[in-house]
């Protein structure tokens, strides 16, 4: 078997205009166009900020869940005034409040601006049962109770 001689190969990348600015990325490949259009987010998804002393509406599926203890609320503040509040509140379209209760509690404590983001899903029921629980790890007993709660409030969930 022979070989023929072949080109050598160019590994200094991509040939370029010499007065062409050179991309730099940091190391990460450049988005595909797909990904470069979700960031172009539609202005219900967008974060909008109030301030402290704001009056938000809570949903009652919002407030089945308790308030955190007087220590992890004195933490919770005090976090917030270091680093600001890092995870939104979110609200229905219509303004309510269905998780966050605690955060603007602290927010209006610390004198901090809210950040909220508006629930486009299509169950709120089960997002406030699915973000509170996970974070609250709660009892079998505390769940049951809360879903008891929500069902008795919305009977047409319970399909």
């Amino acid at each position: 078997m022979t070989m023929e001689p072949t080109e050598p190969i160019d590994t200094t990348g991509p040939a370029t205009e010499p007065d062409a600015p050179v991309k730099r990325c940091r190391g990460r490949p450049p988005l595909p166009e797909e990904q470069k259009a979700g960031r172009n987010e539609p202005a219900e998804r967008k974060v909008q900020t109030f301030p402290p002393d704001h009056e938000f509406e809570f949903h009652d599926a919002c407030l089945l869940f308790d308030e955190i203890t007087d220590e992890d609320f004195a933490d919770m503040v005090e976090d917030i005034r270091q680093h600001g509040l890092l995870t939104p509140i979110t609200q229905l379209p219509d303004g309510r409040v269905i998780d966050g209760k605690n955060r603007v509690r602290a927010c209006r404590q610390a004198g901090v601006k809210i950040r909220a983001r508006t629930y486009t899903g299509t169950n709120p029921i089960a997002f406030v049962i699915s973000v509170n629980d996970r974070r609250r790890h709660s009892t079998k007993t505390r769940r049951r109770e809360v879903i008891a709660a929500l069902l008795q409030e919305n009977p047409g969930l319970s399909d």
